[in-house]
C-alpha cells in the first residue's frame, strides 16, 4: 500500500508534510492551490482497515484519510501544538486571540476538504474536545507508532552542527505536549528537564520583546 511506504519512510513523509503546509499557509494563491491538490491525491491512497484492536477499535475497523473523525484529530495536533509553543516561547494569547487562532484553523481545514460542521464551532469548544480524547482510556498508540512517532519528533536526521539545536527543539517540543502524551508515548520527563524548559522557554520570552514581530496581519482568509 501507498500508506504503508509512507510511513516506512517517516522523515521523507514529514518533510512532504511541511512543504505543504508552508504552501498553504505562506504561499501565493497558485502554489496553495497546488500543494491541496497533491494532498489530495496523497490522501485518496490512505485507506484500508486495521490489522488489530487498538484501543476501542477493533479489528479490522476502517479507515481512510477523509475520515472526519480522523482529520479533525490531525488539525487538533497541528493547532494545538502551535497555540502550546507559542504561548511558552512568547506570550500567552487573550481569549479573543484563541479564538481567531481557532477560526484560522478551521478554514485551514476546510481547504483540506473537512465540514465546518463536523468542528468544534468556538475555541472553549475545541479545546474541551482535545482535552476528552486525550483523558480516554481509548488515548493509546498503536505498537507501529510507538516505534515511529518518537522518531519522527526527537531523532530528525541533521549535521553534527545542528544537534545541539535539535537537543533544543526536542525539549521544547517535549515540554509543551500534554503530561499524558509523554506517558503514553514513554518519554522521560525529569525535574532537570522541567528546569531546563523553564530556562529555554523565559530566556526566548525575554528575547522576543526586543525583536520586531513579523506576523502583521497574516490570518488565512477565503477570497
Amino acid at each position: 500500500m501507498q500508506e504503508t511506504r509512507a510511513i516506512d519512510r517517516p522523515f521523507r513523509r514529514l518533510a512532504r508534510t511541511g512543504k505543504i503546509q508552508e504552501a498553504v499557509l505562506l504561499g501565493t494563491r497558485a502554489e496553495a492551490d497546488k500543494a491541496l491538490r497533491a494532498a489530495h491525491h496523497l490522501h485518496q491512497q490512505v485507506e484500508g482497515s486495521l490489522d488489530g484492536p487498538v484501543g476501542g477499535h477493533r479489528a479490522g475497523t476502517p479507515y481512510s484519510a477523509f475520515d472526519q473523525e480522523l482529520m479533525l484529530w490531525t488539525l487538533a495536533v497541528i493547532a494545538d501544538s502551535a497555540r502550546a509553543v507559542y504561548e511558552v516561547m512568547v506570550r500567552p494569547l487573550s481569549a479573543s486571540e484563541l479564538e481567531q487562532l481557532w477560526e484560522d484553523y478551521l478554514f485551514f481545514g476546510e481547504l483540506f476538504g473537512m465540514s465546518r460542521d463536523t468542528m468544534p464551532a468556538s475555541y472553549p469548544e475545541f479545546s474541551a474536545w482535545l482535552q476528552e480524547r486525550i483523558d480516554s482510556p481509548e488515548f493509546r498508540p498503536t505498537s507501529h507508532g510507538l516505534a515511529v512517532a518518537p522518531a519522527v519528533a526527537f531523532d530528525i536526521p541533521v549535521q553534527a552542527l545542528g544537534r545541539l539545536m535539535l537537543h533544543c527543539n526536542n525539549l521544547i517540543v517535549k515540554g509543551t505536549v500534554p503530561e499524558q502524551v509523554r506517558e503514553v508515548f514513554g518519554i522521560r520527563w525529569t525535574p532537570a528537564h522541567q528546569a531546563a524548559f523553564r530556562v529555554v522557554s523565559s530566556i526566548n520570552r525575554l528575547a522576543s520583546r526586543f525583536l520586531p514581530d513579523p506576523s502583521g496581519d497574516v490570518r488565512l482568509k477565503p477570497d
